[in-house]
This record gives C-alpha cells, sequence and structure tokens, in this order.
C-alpha cells in the first residue's frame, strides 16, 4: 500500500511540473496578490534549471538559472 501511495504521489508531481512548464509565468511578474508560493518541482534542460512554484490562487510561476 505505502509502495502505491508513494508511485502515486510521485507520478502526481511529474505531472503538475509538466503542467507547471506549460502554464507557468515569470516569477518576476508576480503580483503581491498572490500570497506564499509552494514548490512544486524542477526541470533541467541543458545548462537550464527551471524551478516551477504554484501561488494560492493556483497559478504556476517559474524562475530560471543557469
Amino acid at each position: 500500500m505505502c509502495l502505491a501511495v508513494t508511485t502515486w504521489r510521485r507520478e502526481k508531481k511529474v505531472d503538475e511540473v509538466e503542467r507547471a512548464g506549460k502554464e507557468a509565468f515569470s516569477i518576476e511578474s508576480c503580483p503581491p496578490d498572490s500570497g506564499s508560493l509552494e514548490y512544486v518541482g524542477m526541470k533541467q534542460r541543458g545548462e537550464r534549471v527551471s524551478l516551477y512554484y504554484k501561488d494560492q490562487k493556483g497559478r504556476y510561476w517559474y524562475k530560471t538559472m543557469f
């Protein structure tokens, strides 16, 4: 049972990172009304790393590091 739950959570997290990658806005334009941000995950492409966050309204935000 625990293994199934862990696998489900991991798959859900991967799906959420994929969704965030498609829907996210730059964190530089994050308005003050977004509240606190929850870390969703990261994606690496070459030397570029994108960190994804979700605000209290369900919007996704990203920050890119090199």
